[in-house]
């Protein structure tokens, strides 16, 4: 998928209805994929943008534009991630992340936020953001797992 790859993605700019229906949209997408992220490239949009809910409620949604991971810990989890672009039942592997950022943002109004993320929603933010960057999971995969999964990408 070469959309998956191809970088740099144009920063968000207008913050209008037509991109709020964007939002809308991919929230659903993700929500229908039993997914917790979504980034625009992975729906054929290169923006610098993404949406996620790390949990079950409707609450924390998030809506990320232009993003920068401004800290990374030091401390690392390795834990199994899978990507709704790699049909994630069958191409799921091990991969290292912070267990927790520092992020800076603009939300779904161009507003900026700076927040700390940790654990589970850390791990989401960093997955989302390396699509941004054209990086995929399974590019952080140990090589053993690339192999277990090359037959079904």
């Amino acid at each position: 998928r070469p959309s998956l790859r191809r970088v740099p993605n144009a920063p968000v700019a207008a913050f209008d209805d037509e991109f709020e229906a964007k939002t809308q949209e991919m929230l659903s997408i993700m929500y229908e994929a039993k997914g917790v992220g979504l980034a625009a490239p992975q729906v054929g949009i290169n923006e610098d943008f993404f949406v996620y809910n790390p949990s079950d409620s409707k609450n924390m949604e998030r809506v990320v534009c232009n993003p920068t991971i401004t800290k990374y810990s030091e401390e690392i989890v390795v834990d199994n991630e899978g990507c709704l672009s790699l049909r994630s039942d069958d191409c799921a592997g091990q991969v290292a992340r912070s267990t927790w950022i520092e992020t800076e943002y603009q939300n779904e109004l161009g507003q900026k936020v700076r927040r700390r993320l940790k654990d589970f929603e850390a791990r989401v933010f960093q997955h989302e953001y390396d699509h941004l960057r054209g990086i995929l999971c399974y590019d952080r995969f140990p090589p053993e797992d690339r192999e277990a999964v090359r037959e079904n990408i």
